[in-house]
């Protein structure tokens, strides 16, 4: 008993340690990054200037310049204007939950655990495989819809413009996330799978089934196996961007934009301006693995 307390207090207080130094980290650069911000407008000819300064831009719009399309569903495209598309599937199926229950003994003052099993109808993002089932009887699961995989995917627009001069990471347009309804694009029905002769994929209707859903098949009650398909896209829209400003190395003349990331800045802030900027690059073209590496070195050399 007591190696345990001996070990398990310092590693409590360790990582109580870690946490709050890395939430107070959060919050000095975000204090910091406030005060430094400069406002700019993106038709200003001195933008070189600003590169390795966190900016603040609100007068443009992102705007999606390469055509994007569902994988699953390739009828539903866009030659432009789309930073993001989304597809939700989704299969009825059985799901099986396991509970458990306790109770003492009448007799010898010990504990009998007993375990029970309910079955409900779902709406899932994966296949459920009922052949584990401790009751399989009446809870077969199925499919009506042969190779369409459920779960969620996206696509998203690798060529994102703001402004002229700007270009969007795919990081920052995946920050975009005013999603809506699709059923503009998709129209009265979604199609899924070839139905070609020679094919082996059938085709299969997806109809609107009146809850912002496109089903198959359509049914006032769903039954194991069916499939409902939901379909969002984020078009081009005004956007607000606060960010570090970088050059982009894939367009002649262009910027894009990084994180903004604590830098030293040395005694006093004894530190040249244009110096601090090359140390704020810097700082934003390190990867994940080198950041956590860093912070793992300062925070536990002194413990």
């Amino acid at each position: 008993a007591i190696v345990g307390i001996c070990v398990l207090i310092p590693f409590s207080i360790a990582l109580l340690w870690v946490n709050e130094r890395r939430n107070a980290q959060l919050e000095s650069v975000i204090s910091l990054a406030q005060s430094e911000a400069e406002t700019i407008e993106t038709t200003q000819s001195d933008l070189s200037d600003f590169d390795g300064t966190i900016v603040h831009l609100n007068s443009e719009s992102a705007k999606g310049l390469d055509p994007v399309h569902d994988e699953r569903f390739p009828d539903v495209k866009m030659e432009s204007g789309c930073l993001r598309l989304r597809s939700v599937v989704e299969v009825y199926q059985w799901k099986e939950e396991e509970h458990e229950e306790t109770q003492k003994d009448s007799v010898g003052g010990g504990e009998t655990t007993t375990k029970r099993y309910t079955y409900d109808k779902v709406w899932s993002q994966s296949i459920i495989d009922s052949s584990g089932f401790k009751q399989r009887y009446g809870h077969e699961n199925t499919v009506h819809v042969q190779s369409l995989d459920p779960g969620e995917r996206e696509v998203v627009n690798s060529t994102v413009k703001y402004g002229e001069p700007y270009w969007l990471p795919t990081e920052m347009v995946q920050q975009l996330d005013n999603f809506e309804d699709a059923k503009e694009l998709v129209g009265k029905e979604l199609k899924f799978g070839d139905g070609r002769p020679g094919d082996m994929m059938d085709s299969y209707e997806f109809k609107p089934n009146g809850s912002g859903w496109y089903q198959c098949p359509v049914r006032s009650v769903p039954e194991i196996g069916d499939f409902r398909v939901k379909i969002q896209y984020v078009l081009d829209g005004p956007a607000t961007i606060l960010a570090l400003q970088t050059k982009d190395k894939h367009h002649e003349g262009g910027r894009t934009f990084g994180p903004y990331r604590s830098v030293p800045r040395g005694c006093c802030s004894g530190i040249t301006e244009s110096e601090l900027k090359e140390r704020r690059l810097d700082a934003a073209k390190k990867t994940p693995d080198e950041l956590y590496e860093e912070e793992k070195c300062e925070t536990f050399a002194c413990l």
